[in-house]
């Protein structure tokens, strides 16, 4: 980033942070025993502070800056900002009481604590209210906090005048990228919010903000409140799956330079066949075959013509036409394979994006795995879309693949994949049979990292969070090393996944202690590279975890959910297939009513 970026980065920062007239905040250099070092300066932060706190030399505290809330107004003490400080819950614990505030409509973002644990919980609101008024709003959010179950927790601003306890900024380091090493959130997408995009987002509305401070009832304000649900995914786009349309022309597009002489005889029948087993129209085929056959100045059309004639009367007749024996005999490769490798080359954009983006946060490693699952099935069942790749999945699949313990865990992850603009739902479930999800991939010029393997398949296997279980982010860690080819620092690791290389020393020890990972070094630049059974030994891993066992107890719960379904569903369409008796003459009583 240039020197001018900088400049406007620091003007930026603090717009959105003033600072108090009288004192900050700065980290050092942690003492024998310290987990960090914050003293107190005695004046205001000046734009030389701001500019440290973005430098890319103060991403491990170091450096950073720290501001209390309060500017002072005449004689009153104001703020634009205000703070909720959770010392023992993460952003993903607090799901409940981010659902509460969001229901009630208040606008906040999140960022994890200072030194990775904990989170942080800003307002910013659209016009200053006294220290007082901010106060006393928080104090009531807290309360509601605490009735969930949260403790722990700390409020900025906690006194009416600007002499009181201070908060680290977020946005350390964030001079490279607008990010640093701990950016604000959007509490309803997990997306990272850089320094423009929170200089655009919408503000708390002020007066609604201090309206709060004057409730009592800390039930009244929960119970008003409906039951979190998860993100909802929409049917956006049309399915090809009922419209083999495209599929069809992509077929003809192909044989347009395959149409030679000694196979168009082979190959008329062989299209005749595939528009058949597409279920395309008859009179579709017989023209794009025929405008195929002009197209290619092919001498003998009429001969042509006959044969496709020929091929749909056989159909017509309850005759099968094997395709496949055409094509071969043609010499020409099947459609299915010359659509598969399309899709793939399109997928090649999908997994560069699954390598290069860091996924931060327990929820984005979550949502990195899924993403992952749906590549791999895609590079094998999925159909070209002009939106990208569709494929068709069933739930209870999708959720084996990506190796993800709930339901909800998978539908709150799809919608959030959804709103990251990494996929669209087409064709929704019916009655027991899938639905489908477009991936929104598209041809663009990449130079690819990695060797020769790219393909999905070439990774990890979808690792189980929880119970002891090895999880995502380790999960991301052999993919990494996978997909680079060579061994990677313990600071590479960390600038792959956006965090600090020490916040990875738990992950890789556990895999370095398993023999997964084989490191020579120490410290930031310890070389980590896989050992050449790593697979073997993941699976033994898994096994001895009990990974394995619970994955296999949930598939066997998903496979009697299904059979049950398929029952009531047969059961539904026999009570309704049945006529009404003498006695049915009301809708209550009528068979389609009493089937649920």
């Amino acid at each position: 980033m240039s020197e001018k970026q900088h400049g406007e980065l620091t003007q930026l920062m603090m717009k959105l942070f003033p600072a108090t007239s009288q004192r900050h905040l700065r980290a050092y250099e942690p003492e024998a025993g310290q987990r960090k070092n914050v003293l107190e300066i005695k004046r205001r932060a000046g734009s030389n502070d701001y500019a440290q706190h973005l430098d890319p030399s103060s991403w491990d505290v170091v450096g950073s800056l720290g501001l209390m809330p309060g500017i002072l107004s005449g004689t009153i003490w104001r703020t634009p900002w205000a703070v909720m400080d959770f010392d023992e819950a993460t952003p993903t614990d607090l799901a409940d009481f981010f659902s509460v505030l969001t229901q009630h409509g208040l606008v906040f973002t999140v960022s994890h604590g200072t030194t990775g644990r904990g989170a942080h919980v800003w307002f910013f609101l659209d016009e200053a209210v006294t220290l007082k008024q901010a106060y006393k709003t928080l104090a009531f959010l807290k309360r509601a906090a605490k009735k969930q179950g949260h403790i722990d927790i700390h409020l900025r601003p906690v006194a009416a005048s600007g002499k009181g306890v201070g908060i680290m900024l977020p946005y350390r380091g964030a001079a490279q990228d607008g990010l640093g090493a701990n950016p604000l959130y959007s509490p309803l997408t997990g997306a990272q919010l850089d320094l423009w995009e929170l200089a655009a987002a919408p503000l708390q509305s002020a007066k609604a903000f201090v309206k709060l401070g004057n409730l009592k009832s800390v039930e009244k304000f929960l119970a008003r409140v409906r039951p979190k649900e998860r993100p909802k995914l929409t049917s956006r786009l049309p399915s090809v799956l009922d419209d083999p349309s495209l599929r069809w022309n992509f077929e003809l597009k192909r044989l347009n330079s395959l149409w030679q002489e000694g196979r168009r005889h082979y190959l008329t029948v062989a299209v005749t066949a595939y528009g058949v087993d597409l279920g395309i129209d008859p009179d579709t085929i017989r023209d794009d075959v025929m405008d195929l056959v002009e197209s290619c100045n092919d001498e003998q059309a009429a001969d042509r013509e006959q044969a496709i004639e020929a091929g749909l009367k056989r159909q017509e007749a309850g005759e099968m036409l094997n395709a496949a024996h055409f094509y071969e005999e043609a010499d020409v490769e099947l459609p299915r394979a010359a659509e598969l490798a399309e899709v793939r080359e399109l997928l090649d954009v999908g997994v560069y994006d699954l390598m290069s983006q860091p996924w931060p946060g327990k929820a984005g490693k979550t949502d990195r795995s899924l993403y992952k699952a749906l590549l791999y099935l895609a590079w094998e069942y999925g159909i070209l879309h002009p939106e990208g790749v569709e494929l068709s999945v069933a739930w209870s699949q999708l959720n084996d693949e990506a190796n993800v313990a709930s339901s909800n865990t998978l539908g709150n992850s799809l919608g959030r994949l959804e709103a990251a603009g990494l996929l669209s739902r087409a064709k929704c479930s019916f009655e027991g049979k899938s639905g489908s999800f477009v991936l929104l991939v598209t041809k663009r010029s990449i130079l690819l990292r990695g060797g020769q393997d790219r393909e999905c398949f070439g990774l990890s296997p979808a690792l189980r969070n929880g119970g002891g279980a090895l999880g995502k982010t380790r999960e991301q860690i052999v993919d990494l090393l996978i997909w680079c080819g060579l061994p990677q620092t313990r600071e590479d690791l960390a600038s792959s996944m956006a965090t600090r290389w020490q916040d990875l020393n738990e992950p890789l020890s556990t895999l370095v202690s398993d023999q997964i990972v084989h490191e020579r070094g120490s410290g930031r630049g310890a070389f980590m590279d896989l050992v050449d059974n790593w697979r073997d030994l993941l699976e033994r891993r898994q096994r001895s975890d009990g990974s394995t066992g619970r994955r296999e107890g949930q598939r066997e719960e998903a496979t009697e959910k299904s059979r049950r379904y398929r029952k009531h569903i047969i059961a539904q369409q026999v009570a309704n297939s049945q006529p009404l008796t003498a006695n049915d003459d009301s809708p209550t009583s009528s068979p389609s009513s009493s089937a649920t």
